[in-house]
């Protein structure tokens, strides 16, 4: 829960957090990880998270599902 992720963090519990909380896995699933091998001419990008989705979004039961790519 964003509960949950904003106690980890050590941030307060309010909605302010719950979408800094947000805007962190927006950032994490845009971020990629590039390998390059120019012996074999090729590029691969990967990115950590898939896909996330928000439930009860805007409420105090809201909470997040985090889906990892499966190459990582």
């Amino acid at each position: 829960t964003f509960y949950e992720i904003c106690q980890d963090l050590g941030w307060s519990i309010n909605g302010r957090y719950y979408k800094q909380a947000e805007d962190c896995l927006s950032r994490l699933q845009a971020s990629a990880m590039q390998f390059s091998s120019q012996r074999l001419g090729r590029l691969e990008s990967v990115s950590l998270i898939r896909r996330f989705r928000i439930l009860d979004r805007g409420k105090r039961t809201s909470r997040c599902q985090v889906e990892i790519d499966t190459e990582m």
